[in-house]
């Protein structure tokens, strides 16, 4: 081998090495960017769940207690690319009737993992007998997890609530929950179901979609419970849109 060779092999040899060093150290600067952004992003998390913590003490209102935590939900949810939990049964009737009904605990469908997870965040617990439902005494919540929505068309089902002071809470459709009250009534024999469904029809007289109830009754044989309410109130439309009651 020549001089000339041995040198352009030697030359070759140290800007592969610089190479390797070069790689290395972009690695390491990588490796130091994401554990930097991951602290930052614990550091915020955890910001907020205090933030949530004290929101929570400091409300006395247990509707909108409520309300904190399933937005504070939804938003992780999101942030995390998951599909955020929908409400359901009494806490949803509570909310669609506007402070008419009181209901003790939120009943939730969704990533059961993804719930059990973000109520430990703040502190709610579950019992070895109950393990689907976490509870908070000093925050007064209690979670009652109902596994995955179980209804044709769920996407279409579900409503995403806008309640003000940019809180949002995704909650099963209005329609869904009066036939569930009626189907209560009529099968299960639970006369203030049917209160209930009557209730929420005549709050929401303005929004409700009748097509679409009618269409959810019919599929669970409570077509005549449903008409017998729907014929007190005239100013429902019989097309099935919803109107302006001025309300």
């Amino acid at each position: 081998m020549t001089n000339n060779s041995y040198l352009d092999r030697l030359a070759a040899l140290e800007q592969e090495e610089k190479a390797r060093n070069s790689e290395k150290q972009a690695a390491i600067q990588d490796a130091k960017r994401r554990q930097e952004q991951a602290q930052a992003a614990s550091m915020a998390s955890q910001a907020k769940v205090n933030d949530l913590y004290a929101r929570l003490e400091a409300t006395e209102n247990d509707t909108e207690r409520k309300i904190l935590f399933l937005d504070a939900m939804r938003r992780t949810a999101e942030d995390e690319g998951c599909p955020p939990p929908v409400l359901v049964g009494g806490s949803a009737v509570e909310l669609y009737s506007m402070g008419g009904y009181a209901s003790l605990d939120m009943d939730l469908t969704g990533d059961e993992n993804f719930i059990a997870r973000f109520a430990r965040s703040l502190g709610l617990e579950n019992d070895v007998m109950y393990p689907n439902v976490f509870f908070s005494k000093e925050k007064n919540l209690i979670l009652d997890l109902r596994g995955k929505l179980d209804i044709d068309g769920a996407e279409e089902r579900k409503r995403a609530l806008n309640l003000g002071d940019n809180l949002t809470v995704v909650v099963i459709s209005l329609e869904d929950i009066v036939v569930d009250r009626l189907v209560g009534y009529k099968w299960g024999g639970h006369h203030p179901s049917r209160h209930i469904a009557e209730l929420l029809i005549r709050v929401n007289q303005g929004s409700i979609d009748t097509e679409l109830l009618r269409q959810i009754a019919g599929n669970e044989d409570v077509s005549a419970e449903l008409e017998e309410i729907m014929g007190c109130y005239p100013k429902l439309r019989q097309d099935g849109r919803p109107i302006d009651t001025g309300r």
